[in-house]
């Protein structure tokens, strides 16, 4: 058994830990605010620069400043894209197609996808926190790749070859689990109680459904879309999970029809997947 050292999980940047506990919705929150956390990271500030000017959001050259991209963004989008930047600092040590596409191209896609969810559930408010449970609900993973690399890809080639259970593969390789690691990234990040939940929740029973968060519940639905755009496979307890969503929200009986290579295609052109995977080379 090759241990998975606890003491290898990075702190989280000192500017991303600011922005988590930055409330978008607090009377004393403010783009001014927001600009004086950012401002001294020169390169999340850049990126928003970046993306703020990119054919997406029409804007070509004009956004000269800081506190012109916070704007154009809004606030809780930029708290969003700062957390996917900082994640960055760890999904670039990753290499190998497999550990790519599960722990770099499938997080982005399914916090995407979090955010079309949450609006056809009729949650629009709940879309840029449903984004960062997505995102990070995998985190145990990327942290897996990032301190195991060819050994984390021989178990998930494994797994997809063979059909067999991930989690327990890795409790036997390594003592722990992505979602043992989820959980100590999360208390040592300190993040949001909300954040937290989503996360962890995301795997109940489908029996289960009405007893969790909607957080938690759209970010299970969306994995699920991910795993069908991303060719990984997708165990049945998934998909009970992922229809008794689709039928609580009262959402379309046929909803996965509509994700498909085109769908996907479009999902590409968006600046946030564009940023995710610029550490592909």
């Amino acid at each position: 058994m090759i241990q998975f050292d606890e003491s290898k999980i990075p702190p989280l940047p000192a500017v991303a830990a600011r922005v988590m506990q930055f409330d978008p919705g607090s009377p004393n929150s403010s783009i001014a605010t927001l600009e004086r956390i950012i401002a001294p990271d020169q390169g999340i500030s850049a990126e928003l620069l970046r993306v703020s000017n990119s054919a997406y959001y029409g804007r070509s050259g004009s956004i000269k400043t800081l506190r012109d991209a916070i704007t154009l963004l809004g606030l809780k989008t930029v708290k969003s894209m700062v957390m996917l930047i900082c994640t960055r600092t760890f999904t670039q040590k990753i290499r190998g197609d497999l550990l790519r596409k599960y722990c770099i191209e499938f997080p982005i896609v399914t916090a995407l996808l979090c955010i079309d969810n949450a609006r056809a559930a009729n949650h629009k408010d709940l879309q840029e926190e449903s984004f960062l449970c997505g995102l990070l609900h995998r985190i145990g993973m990327t942290m897996l790749a990032v301190e195991k690399k060819s050994e984390y890809a021989e178990l998930i080639a494994r797994a997809e070859k063979e059909g067999a259970s991930l989690v327990d593969l890795e409790k036997d390789a390594f003592g722990m689990t992505h979602d043992d690691i989820n959980a100590l990234v999360i208390q040592k990040w300190n993040l949001p109680e909300i954040t937290v939940r989503g996360i962890l929740d995301c795997e109940f029973p489908a029996e289960a459904t009405n007893k969790v968060s909607h957080h938690a519940k759209i970010t299970a639905l969306s994995r699920t879309i991910a795993s069908q755009l991303l060719d990984i496979p997708r165990p049945p307890a998934e998909m009970e999970r992922a229809n008794a969503v689709i039928k609580a929200y009262g959402l379309k009986a046929d909803l996965f029809s509509h994700y498909t290579p085109d769908y996907f295609d479009l999902l590409k052109e968006n600046p946030f997947y564009q940023s995710a995977v610029a550490v592909i080379g």
